[in-house]
């Protein structure tokens, strides 16, 4: 009786102490995102992005996800939370194509998240305040003649700003395709109207079907 007895509990402690190393080696779930999860974004920042595709109100749906890539890092002091060409997600809220009797095209949009490297996600949340055209846009406006901003250029929100046009290279302006980035060009005929909260934004066109364009730059402001 003795015996089992010491047997029973020998066989206890080494149970114990196997089970040891495996909590000692346990690790919080977040630890594999090198800190990132917890990496917040000012309210109040301003981020310029790309259209990665085309999002058209004819065809787009609630719920739909697009992509677009950040143009320059998203800073906190010194620490950069979001580096450049980082993808920034966000999703269709409703869809308005244009109607028979006239009626204004709409999309209304939100944006979600960021996704960095190493698989981390940071929540952006923001509304749009400026749709720019696409620099093919504008380098096919300035061809043709046609105006693109408004006397006033002081502002960088609603009055477009005149066109930077990319230097000419080699084979001469005419067969030089115009540089990536931000044009600084707002789209005149796109109006935007963002919800009380800053995290939608309802785009609208009066004149033809509502489409954010692929290489289309939006200037977002961070709610939160």
């Amino acid at each position: 009786m003795t015996y089992r007895t010491l047997l029973l509990s020998a066989s206890i402690c080494l149970a114990s102490l196997a089970s040891l190393p495996a909590a000692a080696g346990q690790q919080p779930a977040a630890s594999n995102d090198n800190g990132n999860s917890s990496a917040q974004i000012a309210p109040g920042t301003m981020i310029q992005v790309e259209m990665s595709k085309d999002v058209d109100a004819k065809k787009a749906h609630p719920g739909d996800v697009f992509q677009a890539k950040l143009w320059n890092d998203i800073r906190m002091g010194d620490k950069v939370v979001v580096p450049k060409k980082s993808v920034i997600v966000g999703h269709v809220v409703e869809a308005q194509p244009r109607g028979k009797g006239g009626a204004e095209s709409k999309l209304t949009i939100a944006f979600d998240k960021a996704l960095v490297k190493g698989g981390a996600e940071i929540p952006l949340h923001g509304a749009v305040e400026r749709v720019q055209l696409s620099p093919m846009a504008v380098a096919a406006a300035s061809k043709s003649g046609t105006r693109l901003y408004s006397p006033n250029p002081g502002s960088t929100t609603n009055i477009a700003m005149p066109a930077q046009m990319p230097e000419a290279g080699t084979g001469g302006p005419d067969d030089q395709l115009p540089a990536p980035g931000p044009s600084n060009v707002r789209d005149p005929n796109v109006s935007l109207q963002k919800d009380a909260s800053g995290t939608q934004t309802t785009l609208s066109n009066s004149k033809e079907e509502m489409k954010l364009k692929h290489y289309a730059t939006l200037d977002v402001r961070i709610a939160h």
